[in-house]
């Protein structure tokens, strides 16, 4: 079955015809069919995130946390002091960001090589081929076994 006998398949189970209506073409099927997953999306990562937001352009502190909705509003005050090269976060901040690039390009360089060599090792004709695959996915099975017990 291609592809899209597949789509109108499903579009004909949702009660979506081809006909006329816009509003009831098989493009929306999709959307239709994500919707129940976006009410627990919006509950559990969109609205904590805006509330975030939200705080982080207050001047909460621990003498307004209780009464939180009448904290100052401050702006982007937060940001502009938490990105000034002279301010008390600096140091740490761009020394935090320094080490995380470094140790990502240097991952990187390290690890890219090795994994090419073993996939072009492992694609070629080597006795034991088979075996050497299944070992090297070893870790991935073991592992989330591992954690279950």
């Amino acid at each position: 079955m291609s592809i899209k006998g597949a789509g109108l398949r499903i579009a004909v189970a949702a009660g979506v015809h081809a006909g006329g209506d816009s509003h009831r073409s098989p493009i929306r099927v999709p959307y239709w069919l994500l919707s129940p997953s976006l009410i627990p999306l919006t509950v559990v990562v969109f609205i904590p995130m805006a509330f975030a937001f939200y705080i982080s352009l207050t001047g909460l502190n621990q003498n307004t946390i209780g009464d939180w909705t009448h904290a100052p509003f401050v702006g982007l005050k937060h940001y502009v002091d938490g990105l000034d090269p002279r301010g008390p976060l600096a140091p740490s901040f761009y020394s935090s960001i320094k080490a995380s690039v470094v140790f990502s390009v240097a991952t990187t360089l390290f690890i890219l090589p090795i994994g090419v060599g073993a996939a072009l090792l492992l694609n070629g004709h080597l006795r034991g081929r088979t075996f050497l695959r299944a070992v090297m996915l070893l870790p991935y099975i073991i592992r989330p076994g591992r954690l279950s017990t």
